[in-house]
């Protein structure tokens, strides 16, 4: 499974503390992912609604990333904007069975997206820009922002694999499926692992709602319901 940003850093940061339960218990997950779809594509296929459109793009990581640090949630929710072909737009809500929450906000067309997560505890509150060199902070109740990390979210010297970026990332990631097949280390994205995601992309995508559009008129509202549904 290519799940490259389990090995982000940050995650690993996120991942160690949340077990650790250095930010207490968690109870609000907030994830904004996106922006205008402005890089370059080698073929339409983004668009084509067998490939998911934002949902199965950018969605596929963040929903990896919470089934990563909460385990798979028990009941979920999700609205796109889907008239019939691929959705730029996606809106998903999950709950786990220890109260804790999340709302996932995807999108390809909305400029300056304040994209991140943020995640409030019984003691504080806990954010990340969800970029692979972004930095985990934490602010607790009463008290002043604090940087979170280990050992290893600690660069040391010109070693990719200590290192914090996009490229390191899957640097990280070849050396640990190496070092699986070498019986070093165990695999940080097995395949199996990554089954309680891929479900909930299924359900996402089946049971999807049409996403308010409170801008259209009723009749076009009609339609955009009827599209939605074919």
């Amino acid at each position: 499974a290519g799940m490259m940003r389990r090995f982000y850093l940050p995650v690993q940061v996120m991942r160690e503390n949340l077990a650790a339960g250095t930010f207490c218990e968690p109870r609000q997950v907030d994830v904004v992912e996106g922006g205008k779809f402005g890089w370059n594509a080698a073929s339409p296929k983004f668009f084509e609604r067998a490939n998911g459109g934002v949902l199965y793009d950018l969605g596929s990581h963040m929903l990896d990333l919470l089934c990563h640090f909460f385990g798979e949630p028990e009941d979920t929710e999700s609205w796109n904007d889907s008239l019939g072909g691929a959705n730029t737009n996606c809106v998903l809500t999950a709950r786990w069975a220890n109260q804790l929450h999340a709302r996932v906000r995807l999108s390809w067309d909305v400029t300056g997206l304040p994209s991140g997560w943020r995640i409030r505890t019984t003691r504080g509150e806990c954010r990340w820009n969800g970029f692979s060199d972004g930095a985990v902070v934490f602010h607790p109740e009463g008290g002043d922002w604090w940087l979170a990390g280990t050992a290893q979210s600690t660069p040391r010297g010109d070693d990719p694999k200590t290192l914090a970026g996009w490229s390191a990332a899957f640097v990280r990631q070849f050396d640990n499926v190496l070092g699986a097949i070498e019986g070093k280390n165990a695999l940080l994205a097995p395949a199996a692992d990554v089954l309680p995601s891929l479900r909930w992309l299924e359900h996402a995508s089946k049971h999807a709602k049409l996403l308010p559009q409170p801008w259209l008129s009723p009749a076009e509202i009609a339609g955009a319901k009827e599209l939605a549904q074919r």
